[in-house]
């Protein structure tokens, strides 16, 4: 009910936005004024741009299509996951200013219900950016590159477990020089709960002494401090950390690494290192993360880290945004695309003592290759092939040995 309500006030925001640019002032003119009228416009660089006369009001309607398909061989040792297609993402925003204020309004309509993304207000303050709203904290250069940029169809583990994801708070960040920085205070909102559950807050600095085209050097390290109450009630664990080890369609191999359910609060730190480069063609990036977590009756641990490299076919490089300390939309040069070959090697493990449902400790590992073709800066086809094995070292199980090729094709608008 709450994401179904939040999507009508959503959606009203939206219809705002596109409102209010196409406006006059307040008071009607006089009889004999000239008329003010808008300018719409359907830049080449895409969306749908509405402009007043007066500069003073913006939005640019946007959105984006992904379209998912997975196929697994599985084996004998736990659930079977089944081959099948999903829409992944399917959202629509608008972006703008109003009177010097920016905003972004961004819906997913891909699930059960309609549900928030990016809904936030930002300002200039001093030399930076001040954001108020729901947006994702500064935490790892995986988590903050864009969906539609990543290299592979999913993230890593290390974003989708310990990365903050969008949360509702205040934020402020900005440039100097070679650094970026980025500090954020938020809730910790559970979408299917009606109330608050938890504070945090996180920083990072990132570091990149080259930033042109084609030469990029980025380090980066980030840090964050939760505290989540109000906790689960025997039924489903108040901190739970889970990763879906062949993607997103991978239900039947989706494993608890860390979960705590005592009725009582779950205190957390995180941090992580980070590491890109980009030399003309190829691409490396690496993090390396741990989360600790500390309730009344149980302590935890998950430690997690990925190595990624890429190269193009075709020339390209992968685009670096100096100003926020992560990639960006490429743009091929050719009139057929950009072809682009990946690998990647990801490792996450949990430890809890004591032992939490199936085990205190789970280990997991996927080796992905991947091609993707960028049909134009727009439209990208991604095939991924992943090898995925789950462990419990301590009792020396196997627990789950998945392979999965996994394919999405998406549109940006």
């Amino acid at each position: 009910m709450r994401t179904l309500k939040r999507g009508w006030m959503v959606a009203s925001l939206m219809t705002w936005s596109f409102a209010a640019p196409v406006r006059a002032d307040e008071a009607p003119p006089p009889a004999n004024a000239p008329t003010a009228t808008s300018q719409i416009t359907l830049p080449s660089t895409g969306g749908l741009n509405v402009t007043s006369s007066n500069g003073q009001f913006e939005v640019t309607l946007r959105g984006r299509i992904q379209v998912d398909g997975g196929a697994f061989r599985n084996d004998a040792l736990g659930t079977k996951n089944v081959s099948g297609t999903e829409l992944r993402r399917v959202r629509l925003g608008a972006a703008g200013q109003a009177l010097g204020w920016r905003y972004l309004v961004e819906v997913d309509f891909a699930g059960d219900g309609v549900e928030a993304q990016d809904l936030w207000i930002s300002r200039t303050l001093g030399p930076g950016q001040l954001t108020v709203g729901q947006f994702k904290p500064a935490f790892s250069i995986e988590d903050q590159t864009n969906d539609l940029y990543v290299v592979m169809q999913e993230r890593s583990f290390l974003a989708s477990t310990l990365a903050p994801g969008f949360q509702i708070g205040v934020g402020y960040a900005g440039d100097v020089g070679v650094f970026t920085y980025g500090v954020a205070l938020y809730n910790l909102d559970r979408n299917n709960a009606s109330h608050d559950r938890g504070f945090g807050g996180s920083g990072r600095v990132t570091f990149a002494p080259w930033r042109t085209e084609g030469r990029v050097l980025h380090v980066g390290v980030a840090v964050a401090r939760e505290h989540t109450d109000l906790m689960g009630d025997g039924k489903q664990p108040g901190v739970s950390l889970r990763v879906r080890t062949a993607g997103h369609l991978a239900d039947g191999s989706r494993f608890l690494l860390l979960g705590f359910n005592d009725n009582s609060s779950v205190d957390s730190t995180k941090g992580v290192l980070e590491l890109a480069g980009v030399y003309g063609p190829l691409s490396l990036q690496a993090e390396a993360a741990q989360g600790r977590y500390a309730s009344r009756s149980a302590r935890g641990r998950l430690s997690t880290w990925y190595v990624q490299a890429s190269g193009f076919l075709t020339g390209e490089s992968r685009a670096y945004d100096a100003t926020r300390g992560r990639f960006q939309r490429l743009v091929p040069r050719g009139r057929f695309g950009a072809l682009e070959l990946a690998v990647r090697y990801d490792v996450a493990r949990g430890l809890t003592t004591p032992a939490v449902e199936v085990s205190n400790g789970i280990e997991v590992h996927a080796a992905t290759a991947g091609i993707n073709w960028y049909v134009n800066e727009r439209v990208r086809l991604t095939v991924n092939g992943i090898l995925a094995t789950v462990e419990d070292p301590l009792n020396v199980t196997a627990l789950d040995d998945t392979r999965a090729v996994t394919a999405r094709l998406q549109l940006e608008f």
